[in-house]
């Protein structure tokens, strides 16, 4: 059962339900199946008894009735369905942390920075972003990094290495800007962690 187009499942009568999800923007949608039976087209309309939702649409409590006629026919389908879930999870939180200092390999002109990342529920974030450093008064030392990694409830270090365009990296204060994504497992809705320090690059010799 949908509500037309934009808009969400409430308590009331919706008529002139077809065959979802091929129904018209304004028309809402119905379709009831099993067995190995149903509809090429379908008619109908239903009844919202109840509908409470929590954040993130989690259904908790859901009671509708339905009357659907297949191929245009008299003959009807009629039912009841009634959904109970408990309260849902808590939605999933990131903590993005980046390091203050990095370290700078002087011959390739390549950085490497590290962090941590820390989420209420197991799940796999990806970590990008860049890191740019004024090289000169004309010069900008700019790189991009991404990786993946396996996240839990404990802060679990990562680390990435950006080799830069134009002018290499050096010693000295660099600009970060870093994104945490990853899919919440109840959820599944993408939750995102931002952050964006100042960091200062030291060290470096030759690459072994």
């Amino acid at each position: 059962m949908a509500a037309p187009a934009g808009q969400q499942l409430v308590p009331g009568t919706y008529q002139g339900a077809t065959r979802w999800p091929f129904q018209e923007p304004s028309t809402p949608g119905l379709d009831f199946s099993g067995d190995g039976r149903g509809c090429n087209t379908s008619t109908g309309q239903f009844q919202v008894l109840e509908a409470v939702y929590a954040p993130l649409g989690y259904v908790q409590r859901f009671h509708a009735t339905f009357e659907q006629h297949c191929e245009g026919a008299e003959a009807a389908l009629f039912g009841e369905i009634q959904i109970v879930n408990p309260p849902p999870p808590p939605p999933l939180t990131l903590k993005l942390n980046v390091d203050r200092k990095g370290t700078v390999q002087r011959v390739r002109g390549t950085a490497t920075i590290e962090g941590t990342i820390q989420c209420s529920q197991a799940t796999t974030v990806q970590i990008s972003g860049t890191v740019s450093q004024r090289a000169s008064r004309s010069a900008l030392a700019t790189g991009f990094f991404s990786l993946s990694t396996e996240c839990s409830s404990k802060p679990k270090t990562w680390s990435g290495r950006v080799a830069a365009s134009g002018a290499p990296f050096n010693a000295g204060p660099a600009q970060v800007d870093a994104t945490a994504t990853a899919y919440d497992p109840n959820f599944g809705v993408p939750v995102t962690a931002e952050i964006s320090p100042l960091i200062r690059l030291s060290g470096g010799g030759a690459h072994r």
